[in-house]
């Protein structure tokens, strides 16, 4: 994304692509997220769904996850 965008996304306290997911992701959290982006709702989708589909993304999640299970 555009930078003009990443501010706007950190201005809702969306600071990484996994907080971006995640909250695209939440049913109630979508349209504001897309009104924030000023992208119509499939567009968001498809960005959503690229996340899924990618493996560096994939791999980011799973290191996450697995930093927060306890030792």
């Amino acid at each position: 994304m555009k930078e003009d965008k990443l501010t706007r996304l950190r201005s809702i306290g969306i600071c990484g692509t996994l907080d971006f997911a995640l909250v695209a992701s939440n049913a109630e959290a979508y349209e504001f997220v897309a009104q924030t982006l000023s992208l119509p709702a499939k567009v968001l989708t498809a960005l959503i769904d690229g996340l899924h589909a990618d493996a560096i993304f994939i791999r980011l999640a799973e290191v996450k996850e697995a930093l927060q299970r306890p030792l």
